[in-house]
């Protein structure tokens, strides 16, 4: 009779889908365009060239807006920040609410687009 197979480890099966994950290609993060289009430009062609990039790096070939793209994109598909990365992520502020113009109280035209503000004029 032979004996039980143990159980594989946790580590290891979250070691070896991280590793699978880091093969796949960068379009698979959901990058905005731009950012996307520049990191085939320069060479990330896998999620793993990003992934093991330094902020360094990332904020000199993708800027600051790409940078917090890519760790956004990230976070967003359920990998970690890369070594090197823990940093600048502490840096990402949560993307402010969008603000609505429908209810502000401000002068519309027969279209539905703002007018535009006037002054009022000054009694003399």
């Amino acid at each position: 009779m032979s004996s039980p197979v143990p159980p594989p480890d946790l580590r290891d099966i979250l070691t070896r889908l991280a590793a699978i994950a880091d093969t796949a290609p960068i379009g698979a993060l959901g990058l905005d365009k731009r950012t996307l289009s520049r990191a085939t430009t320069l060479g990330y062609n896998q999620i793993g060239h990003i992934h093991n990039a330094s902020a360094t790096q990332l904020l000199a070939d993708f800027g600051a807006d790409g940078m917090h793209d890519i760790l956004r994109a990230l976070r967003a598909n359920g990998l970690s920040d890369g070594p090197g990365q823990e940093a600048a992520s502490a840096d990402l502020k949560p993307e402010p609410e969008p603000v609505s113009v429908r209810h502000t109280g401000l002068p519309r035209t027969a279209a539905g687009g703002l007018a535009e503000a006037r002054p009022a004029a000054v009694a003399r």
